[in-house]
């Protein structure tokens, strides 16, 4: 079910999320560029996120987000 939300035609501009394009000679290649910021890293970030939100709703806590000035000054 996570999947399912993470990619989606909503998050992806292509029909086929992350299509395979015939290049020539027997070659493909893999377009990992359709997601909402053009770059290969929306394909796992998609997913990571909801695994994110999945986790912190199971361990019923709060998260507090810490950027990394702060740790470094603590």
């Amino acid at each position: 079910m996570l999947i399912d939300l993470a990619y989606t035609h909503e998050n992806f501009s292509h029909k086929d999320i992350a299509p395979i394009v015939p290049l020539e000679n027997n070659q493909y290649m893999l377009e990992l560029f359709h997601g909402p910021t053009a770059s290969f890293k929306d394909i796992p970030l998609q997913l990571t996120a909801r695994l994110f939100d999945y986790a912190v709703k199971r361990m019923k806590t709060g998260v507090r987000c810490v950027r990394n000035s702060e740790i470094q000054s603590m």
